[in-house]
C-alpha cells in the first residue's frame, strides 16, 4: 500500500524537527536503544565493550549513530520516488542481514525513537 499524500507530508514535517540536528538525535535513539536493550549493543564490534556512559563521545558510536540517521535522511529526502527508496531499503535490509540483525531489532528501533 502506497503512502499518501498526507503519509507523506507527515513524514517531512516530521522529520523537520528532527534533521537539523542528526547526530544529537542519532545519539539519543542509540542510547535509549542500548539502555532498553543492551544486548543490541552487542552486534556493534566496535563498541560492543563500550561502557554505557562512555557512548556519546566514542568517535566509532558517533560515526554510526550520525550515519545511521544521514541515511534516514537520505530516504525521506527521496520519499517521493518509491522505486528508488525501495531499492535504498533493499539494500540496507541486505547489509544488515550479515550482522545477523534481525528484524525485530528495527522494531524495537522505531519504538524507542517515539520521543
Amino acid at each position: 500500500m502506497a503512502p499518501t499524500a498526507q503519509d507523506l507530508q507527515t513524514i517531512r514535517e516530521t522529520w523537520a524537527l528532527v534533521a537539523p540536528d542528526l547526530k544529537k538525535h542519532g545519539t539519543v535513539l542509540f542510547l535509549r536503544l542500548f539502555e532498553q536493550h543492551p544486548d543490541v549493543q552487542r552486534l556493534f564490534e566496535k563498541i560492543k565493550d563500550v561502557p554505557h556512559d562512555q557512548l556519546a563521545t566514542n568517535e566509532n558510536f558517533v560515526f554510526h549513530t550520525t550515519r545511521v540517521m544521514e541515511t534516514i535522511d537520505h530516504a525521506v529526502k527521496g520519499i517521493d520516488n518509491l522505486p528508488a527508496l525501495t531499492v535504498l531499503l533493499k539494500q540496507l535490509g541486505s547489509s544488515h542481514a550479515q550482522y545477523n540483525v534481525k528484524k525485530e531489532y528495527f522494531k524495537i528501533g522505531l519504538r524507542i525513537s517515539e520521543f
